[in-house]
């Protein structure tokens, strides 16, 4: 009987000297076919708005800019809760609340009066003083607001430690009396909003031990710190004229409009004599969420 082999079998069972009608490549070429080039699919255009800042973006930025002024900070409303809380942060803000005397209300809107209504464009002025509502954006606050921290933008993660940790502090430290003794002018570190001011005298030694506590604080979850030479006040009124948008002319609360001086000469006495205020707890706002601890230690300036 005769064995009858193909190609294929010689080449695989090696017998020597056999070479076979077609080359190796034609071989290849004929058990697996190239495959047709496939068609480029071609993607979807892109909205317009896609390389735009989303409106949590935009608003942290402007959040970073800082403003010294946690009462202004209330009433700007940005960033939004919601839209912080999906980037997993959320606004925070340090503060003492005190509840001024009737007495003392009434020299600050007097002051607010004279300085708005002396201002080139007095609609530009916003108050801020408790229990006014000139402009739709103004605060509606019964109590007066001292800022004790930078606005910071803190993790959602972070939110229990840092109450944890003004609660320690807040238990270490007596409530204190302190005193309003002067008018001042003060701009954001970015020059977009400019504010009138009334500044601390009596209790500064105290406001400045409570803040360096917080201080240490936030420097453990790696927030900034306070200001070192902080200016202790509260605002009363604010503006977007500012140095920086006006470098041709005087923005308000300064000459040709009245300065320190005149306000200080006005009202200046009557601001010292009713401007004593109790400091007895520190207010955190988280978002829209406010949890305040009551001073309730034997501590002052140590």
């Amino acid at each position: 009987m005769r064995l009858i082999l193909s190609n294929r079998a010689m080449i695989t069972l090696g017998f020597p000297g056999f070479r076979p009608a077609f080359r190796a490549e034609e071989m290849t070429s004929a058990a697996a076919p190239e495959e047709p080039p496939k068609k480029k699919r071609r993607l979807p255009r892109l909205d317009d708005s896609f390389d735009e800042p989303s409106e949590c973006a935009r608003g942290l930025a402007e959040v970073s800019k800082g403003a010294d002024s946690c009462s202004a900070m209330q009433q700007r409303g940005r960033p939004t809760r919601q839209s912080c809380t999906k980037a997993g942060s959320e606004l925070l803000l340090t503060f003492a609340d005190m509840t001024p005397s009737a007495s003392l209300r009434k020299v600050l809107q007097q002051s607010f009066d004279v300085a708005a209504s002396s201002s080139e464009d007095a609609a530009a002025v916003h108050s801020l003083l408790p229990g006014v509502r000139i402009d739709p954006r103004d605060t509606l606050d019964d109590t007066l607001h001292l800022s004790l921290s930078r606005p910071l933008m803190l993790l959602t993660n972070q939110r229990e430690d840092l109450k944890k940790a003004v609660a320690r502090i807040a238990d270490r430290f007596r409530p204190f009396a302190a005193r309003y003794a002067s008018f001042g002018v003060l701009e954001n570190d970015e020059k977009t909003r400019r504010f009138l001011g009334i500044e601390v005298g009596q209790g500064y030694a105290e406001l400045e031990a409570l803040v360096r506590k917080l201080d240490e604080a936030f420097a453990e979850m790696r927030l900034p710190a306070y200001y070192p030479e902080p200016r202790f006040h509260t605002s009363i009124a604010w503006t977007t004229t500012t140095s920086a948008t006006t470098p041709t002319t005087l923005p308000p609360f300064a000459e040709p409009t009245p300065t320190l001086e005149a306000l200080e000469a006005r009202f200046g006495p009557s601001l010292r004599k009713e401007g004593q205020v109790w400091v007895g707890e520190v207010c955190v706002k988280i978002g829209k969420d406010v949890a305040r601890y009551r001073l309730s230690g034997s501590e002052g300036t140590g």
